[in-house]
Formats: C-alpha cells, structure tokens, sequence
C-alpha cells in the first residue's frame, strides 16, 4: 500500500480494519469472476440507469409487477382504477 501514501484513498484504508479490507478485495475479486467489473456491463448498467430515470422502463416495470405479484382478479380492479 506504499504506492496510495498521501492519498485520499490511502487514507481511507489505513482507517479500516484489516478484515474489511480483505472482504472488499475479496469482494472485488468475486465480482469480477461474475462480471460486474466488465466495462460492457458497467456501460449497460449506466445506460439503463439514464433511461430508468427518463421513464422509459415504467412499461416494462408495470408488466412484470402485474406477472409477479397480482392474481388475476385484482388485475381487473387495477385495470379500473388505471
């Protein structure tokens, strides 16, 4: 960790207990096993993040909402009330 002296990420892990930084590289690694360090994947991520935020996905959450969770005589109440 000689290399993060001075820094402000330095900083931050010298106050943390060693167990936890061993848990955030381990952590680190797993993720990277499954892919979520992929920068295809972090780039799809922010891009559904930006469309979620303009509505885009309200369609779609309704849908799966409606699938999951509704039997299917209260979709007939929902119906009427939408």
């Amino acid at each position: 960790m000689k290399i993060l002296e001075g820094t402000a990420v330095g900083d931050q892990l010298n106050d943390l207990p060693e167990d936890a930084v061993r848990r955030a590289i381990a952590e680190f690694i797993d993720n990277g096993r499954h892919g979520y360090n992929d920068p295809i994947f972090l780039g799809q991520c922010l891009e559904a993040r930006e469309r979620r935020a303009t509505g885009e996905f309200d369609e779609h959450l309704d849908r799966a909402f409606r699938e999951t969770w509704l039997e299917e005589e209260d979709q007939d109440e929902v119906d009427e009330l939408a």
